[in-house]
């Protein structure tokens, strides 16, 4: 099988809650110097939603922009918490696209969105 033909299987096949024993066998670059992190707390069904299904997501919230979020990190403690890591120098054009995806947000169970240390508004 083709490389791409793989990387579909496992998008459409890893949950987004297993991600993170995924992501712990994969060394991490450890350079944060001018970054600051993009927080997605997801609800509803999102701890059954597949890495397509985050695709999606990331590709609807941040259109243009979505090639700046290449680091992921995920949290379950009290609900499932998205990070991703992008340059600083970015962080106002990503906050505006989260506010112009404002609608579709919160039709698809994201109920914050932080980005640094500014929460940018979904539900209200």
């Amino acid at each position: 099988e083709g490389y791409l033909v793989m990387m579909r299987k496992f998008q459409k096949s890893v949950k987004i809650k297993q991600l993170k024993e995924v992501m712990s066998l994969v060394p991490i670059q450890d350079d944060t110097s001018d970054t600051c992190d993009v927080n997605i707390k997801l609800n509803g069904e999102w701890e059954e939603g597949t890495l397509e299904n985050l695709e999606q997501l990331r590709k609807h919230m941040f259109h243009n922009k979505q090639h700046l979020l290449n680091h992921i990190t995920v949290d379950e403690r009290d609900s499932l918490c998205i990070t991703f890591t992008i340059p600083t120098s970015q962080s106002d054009g990503i906050a505006d696209e989260i506010k112009r995806s404002k609608e579709f947000i919160e039709c698809v169970g994201v109920s914050r969105v932080s980005v640094g240390d500014v929460d940018v508004s979904i539900m209200e």
